[in-house]
């Protein structure tokens, strides 16, 4: 099937994967999570990426890990017209990093 795609495309996903890759200056190189225990497998090792591809959908434009040692799963993203990228999703991490004006600085908790 043809895709008749002409701009890059941006994907925001999860992965388990501690060799996923990323580009250079990347915001976070790693999978964070600690993969100690099995669970570990779908808990911790559980980790958002956002990545770019090309318009034709054959290299990287940027590609990073996004999460803390806890669960991370993206649901998906947005960018603006300055390239700035918006992701949105659920995090069970209590060091997951956030930018000093976020809507929610700190953990909520379970409720």
């Amino acid at each position: 099937m043809r895709v008749p795609q002409l701009r890059p495309t941006q994907q925001c996903r999860t992965t388990c994967s501690t060799g996923f890759p990323v580009t250079p200056g990347a915001f976070q190189t790693k999978n964070p999570g600690q993969g100690s225990w099995i669970e570990s497998i779908t808990d911790d090792l559980l980790e958002g990426v956002v990545a770019k591809l090309d318009a034709k959908g054959s290299a990287l434009v940027f590609s990073t890990y996004l999460g803390g040692k806890g669960w991370e799963e993206l649901g998906g993203g947005q960018t603006d017209r300055s390239g700035q990228v918006y992701v949105d999703g659920f995090t069970s991490s209590i060091d997951y990093s956030v930018i000093q004006d976020a809507f929610q600085p700190t953990t909520g908790g379970c409720r």
